[in-house]
C-alpha cells in the first residue's frame, strides 16, 4: 500500500537541539533502506518533508513516523493519505 506522508513542523529545533535533525536523517535513511520509504521530497522552501510510503497499512506507516525523533520530540506531525493508481482512465476503455 501506497502512503503519502506530508511534514508539518510544530515548533523549530532550539540551540542545542541539532542532534534531533542528525538523529531524523539517520532513521530515515534507515527507513528507505528497508523499503518503507520509497521517496523523500521537500517542501519548496522549507524543510519540512513529503514521503511515499510503501506499508502494510496505515497504521504501520503511523507507527514508523512516530519514532522517528522530530515526531518523539514533539517538533513534528505527518499527515497521511492512502494513495491508489488513477482510476479515471478506465472511463475511457
Amino acid at each position: 500500500m501506497r502512503i503519502l506522508a506530508i511534514e508539518n513542523e510544530l515548533c523549530p529545533l532550539m540551540l542545542g537541539e541539532e542532534v534531533l535533525l542528525a538523529e531524523q536523517r539517520k532513521a530515515m535513511y534507515g527507513l528507505y533502506l528497508h523499503g518503507y520509504i520509497r521517496e523523500i521530497n521537500q517542501k519548496e522552501n522549507s524543510n519540512e518533508v513529503i514521503l511515499i510510503m510503501e506499508c502494510v497499512s496505515k497504521r504501520e506507516a503511523e507507527n514508523y513516523l512516530a519514532k522517528l525523533p522530530l515526531v518523539r520530540g514533539g517538533k513534528s506531525t505527518f499527515d497521511l493519505c492512502v494513495i491508489e493508481p488513477y482510476s479515471g482512465f478506465k472511463e475511457l476503455v
